[in-house]
């Protein structure tokens, strides 16, 4: 199994779709697919965000980066099940900490009414 990378933005798992969707691509490419998409109510994103967050998702591993064409072309480090699972998991782990949480206190709470 891969090492564990940190999981992605809300924003990151949108470029992650494109990538994913396109496979390996260029950040004008990228780019070019979110102004496709974008509405009239969200924020204009520029080309230089796009390469911002294409070069800290390099940085996190989250994408890998080829610089031997002109244009660096950038892929996804884990597949689209891999991510999914990874979220998952960590959704799950923060339920189970949540319940367990929930049970100490109702568990407290009862032991503090019977015995007063």
């Amino acid at each position: 199994m891969k090492p564990s990378l940190p999981l992605p933005t809300a924003k990151e798992l949108q470029l992650l779709n494109i990538l994913w969707k396109h496979g390996p691509t260029t950040v004008r490419t990228i780019h070019e697919n979110i102004k496709k998409h974008q509405n009239n109510k969200q924020k204009y994103t520029a080309y230089t965000t796009t390469l911002k967050m294409m070069q800290v998702m390099h940085q996190k591993g989250l994408v890998k980066k080829d610089t031997k064409p002109v244009a660096h072309i950038y892929t996804t480090t884990l597949s689209r099940e891999q991510t999914q699972t990874q979220l998952l998991n960590k959704k799950l782990n923060i339920f189970t900490q949540m319940a367990i949480f929930a049970k100490t206190i109702t568990f407290e709470s009862l032991n503090n009414y019977v015995a007063h």
